[in-house]
């Protein structure tokens, strides 16, 4: 046997047999860092660029075979008790609001996939395309041999090209609304294929005790890369153990510290839509207020009162621990927690829930190995025991 990457955990030494080597891959994926620290292209801000960078490091990316196997302990030719194959075909849907989301999938799916197929929504920007096309520009030599095996367009769920995707694939992850994702299961796909879904799902922002003006600018970050349309970003903030008078001084504090975290100008479409936004929340009869330059619609409300959706309208809201939970719907998936000293308590109390992700504020959007409560790894490779 030659020799293969080699992964160490509590149940012995795992090898991984494919024509893939993740720590070849995660490799190539870290040389192009190199030259994305010198050129940012237009399609992504300047954290995002930041965050791909961070993200395609050797051993972060490695990371994510580790979740699976355990820690990468170099190569071997022999003594493993297990051998992992990577599924050789993937195909990646992903949703209007794509964002980040591709450029991270994508490279975890080149990890153990020979050919990766990425389905870019077919509304929406595109980040997917622009960073294929900045990495094929400045790939190293290692890295070119990744991009051959990938293909990645815009296209109609109904397309020619995407029904022959999914139905050569081993695998497929489909992102979006549950209409899609349930359609992409049904379609025609080999016996053997598995499938991993992602859904429409919520998220909120707890706070507790002192929120500082460093909260404030987190909360600021992480609602605004998005607003309502990332999963993982917050559409409430809830102040536990707060009270109504509390919302509108929270509500003023927001909104002078929203100028200095978003430098930006809001676009003028944007501002118009949080506008008339507005005005529907105050004809529904919500407390509401708009931030300078008109960026983000606050709202004001308790956690019962139905508050019209706006893709920038952020709703604050006071309750009880206990209250809080309760009003979680079926669906949510990330807490963003600044809690302070009652982190346990809180933590014990989301543990009930079916909250998917309990995570500190900042970490709201944060890719990690397991998604939704999935070991995502593990839906790519096969493992045989090799004990004899």
């Amino acid at each position: 046997m030659s020799e293969l990457d080699a992964f160490e955990g509590p149940w012995g030494v795992t090898g991984i047999a494919s024509a893939v080597r993740p720590s070849e891959v995660a490799g190539a994926w870290s040389a192009l860092r190199e030259a994305m620290v010198r050129e940012l292209p237009d399609a992504f801000t300047r954290d995002e660029w930041a965050y791909l960078i961070q993200f395609l490091e050797r051993g972060a990316l490695l990371s994510f075979v580790e979740a699976a196997f355990g820690r990468f302990v170099g190569g071997r030719s022999a003594g493993f008790s297990r051998l992992a194959t990577g599924r050789k075909t993937v195909t990646l849907v992903l949703p209007n609001n794509v964002s980040l989301l591709g450029p991270l999938m994508l490279a975890v799916a080149t990890l153990s996939a020979e050919r990766v197929f990425v389905k870019v929504g077919s509304r929406g920007d595109d980040v997917v395309q622009p960073f294929l096309d900045f990495a094929k520009r400045h790939a190293p030599p290692a890295l070119k041999a990744v991009l051959a095996r990938v293909d990645a367009q815009r296209l109609e769920r109904e397309h020619p090209t995407l029904k022959s995707w999914l139905g050569a694939s081993d695998v497929r992850v489909a992102f979006g609304s549950d209409a899609a994702v349930k359609a992409v299961e049904a379609s025609a796909h080999p016996a053997t294929s598995r499938f991993l879904g992602f859904g429409d799902m919520y998220s909120e922002a707890w706070l507790a005790g002192a929120v500082s003006d460093d909260v404030l600018d987190t909360l600021i970050k992480v609602f605004a890369i998005y607003g309502q349309a990332g999963c993982t970003s917050p559409r409430r903030v809830v102040l536990l153990d707060g009270t109504a008078g509390d919302l509108q001084p929270l509500g003023e504090r927001l909104s002078a510290r929203w100028p200095q975290v978003m430098r930006r100008q809001v676009p003028m479409h944007i501002a118009s839509q949080n506008v008339l936004h507005a005005q529907v929340c105050r004809h529904a009869g919500v407390e509401v207020s708009l931030t300078p330059g008109h960026g983000a619609v606050l709202v004001r409300a308790p956690l019962a009162t139905p508050v019209p959706s706006g893709p920038m309208t952020l709703v604050l809201s006071a309750a009880p621990l206990a209250s809080a939970v309760k009003a979680l719907p079926a669906n949510i998936q990330t807490l963003g927690l600044s809690v302070g000293a009652r982190l346990a308590e809180v933590v014990a109390a989301a543990s009930q829930t079916n909250a998917r992700r309990v995570v500190p504020l900042g970490r709201m959007h944060h890719f990690g190995p397991v998604w939704d409560g999935n070991l995502l790894p593990a839906v790519f490779f096969d493992v045989m025991e090799c004990s004899a």
